[in-house]
């Protein structure tokens, strides 16, 4: 029987500044790759077959340091992003809320998996984006 095991990525530089990076392309800070490394270290003893990141390199970069535990090679697949955030990439709630104020009443109100964030997607875009590929 087949087992998936799901990883999120280490800390990237810009996680400790509270903002939305759903693809934007940033790098692990020194903690996350230690975290990588760490989680390296307690998978060893696991029995992994194949290992497939999304192509943002903060993903790459953790699957590469599990990978290299095991002598394998990271498969590479951009279906496997995190969310597109649009037009909310890199900005905190604060200024999500000043700058897009209809939505952010709407996302409040609403709570739906089926709201886009302007420019991106929605949540269940991204579900079947990333089901697609499972």
């Amino acid at each position: 029987m087949s087992r998936l095991l799901l990883v999120r990525h280490g800390e990237t530089e810009r996680n400790s500044a509270e903002r939305y990076w759903g693809q934007s392309d940033v790098k692990l800070s020194a903690l996350g790759v230690r975290q990588a490394e760490r989680l390296r270290d307690r998978l060893a003893a696991q029995k992994i077959d194949v290992v497939y990141s999304s192509d943002l390199q903060r993903a790459w970069a953790t699957a590469k340091t599990i990978a290299s535990g095991h002598q394998l090679e990271v498969i590479t697949c951009a279906e496997l992003r995190e969310i597109n955030f649009g037009k909310l990439e890199g900005l905190n709630f604060e200024e999500i809320s000043q700058l897009f104020p209809e939505f952010t009443a709407k996302w409040k109100a609403q709570r739906s998996t089926n709201i886009e964030f302007p420019g991106g997607e929605s949540l269940n875009e991204l579900n079947n984006r990333v089901s697609n590929f499972v």
